[in-house]
Formats: structure tokens, sequence, C-alpha cells
């Protein structure tokens, strides 16, 4: 088994919602049973912002429909889930919600974080995006790794093994 982080030195977990991240999750609470967790959301900016739940389709509604207070509660919800799964998973969690989009955002509000809090380890779960893809769309792990010195755990989705 391995030992947790120092004491004072939480694992900083990116959390979106999807499958990748729940694997995150779950594989920093095999590896880091009962360790401190900032679990972080990096959340839309009002111009990324998905329309609201419900919505109409036709027609799209503008970015700005959706106002700060509903990106907030939006964020909040999203990181809180990620909280419960980590508690699921044997970790002590506390979420943190940033704001921004696209992996460089994303990577560098990680980094952020991991830097305030004096990181043991930065957990992020991969899509298994590759090539091209991985190109256009940018890779959050692969940012990470060019721009902190605190270790990044990437967890390789099942198309990845």
């Amino acid at each position: 088994m391995t030992d947790p982080p120092a004491r004072g030195q939480p694992l900083v977990i990116a959390f979106d919602g999807s499958e990748a991240a729940m694997r995150a999750i779950a594989a920093a609470g095999r590896l880091l049973p009962g360790s401190a967790a900032i679990v972080v959301h990096v959340g839309a900016t009002a111009a990324l912002a998905p329309p609201p739940a419900g919505a109409p389709t036709l027609p799209p509604l503008p970015s700005a429909a959706v106002d700060d207070a509903e990106l907030d509660r939006i964020a909040r919800g999203v990181a809180d889930a990620g909280v419960d799964a980590a508690h699921a998973a044997g970790l002590t969690a506390r979420a943190v919600t940033v704001r921004g989009g696209g992996a460089s955002e994303v990577a560098h509000a990680l980094a952020d974080v991991a830097q305030e809090h004096d990181a043991a380890v930065i957990v992020v779960g991969s899509r298994g995006r590759s090539g091209i893809k991985a190109a256009i769309l940018g890779s959050v792990s692969r940012e990470l790794l060019g721009i902190t010195s605190v270790p990044v755990l990437v967890v390789p989705s099942p198309e990845e093994r």
C-alpha cells in the first residue's frame, strides 16, 4: 500500500463530471486512500456556456442567456458531485471552482490551485484522444506536464490500455 501524501499536502483532482474524471477520482482513492483532496471544476465562461437544460434547441440561445450566477450554480453542482465521488472513494475532499475554458486554461487553473495549496500531485483522467483529435481539442494532461513542477497522475481511459 502506498503511504498517503504528507499531512497538509492534498491531491488536486480535475473534475468535469465525465467518465474520465470519475476514473481519476476512483484511482486516487485506490492509490492514496484517506488523502485530503481538492476537487477542481473549471467551469465555462459565459461565452462558452451551453444553453440551460430544457432550453429549446431552435433557434439556438445566445451564450449570454446564461448569466454568471447560473454558471456559478452549475459549476458548484459539478464540483459538489466530484466531492461526493471522492468521499465514496475514501478521500477527504472539498470543492474549488474556477472559470475558464479550453485545455490551456483548464491546465493553468489546475496548476495554480496545486501551487496555491502545495499539492502532492495533480490527478487527471484521460479521455483517450490521440493524434489529430488531441491536437485539435487539446490535452489538459499534456499541457500540465509543460507548466507545473507538481507531479501529474494521468489515469488512462479503457481505450488506452
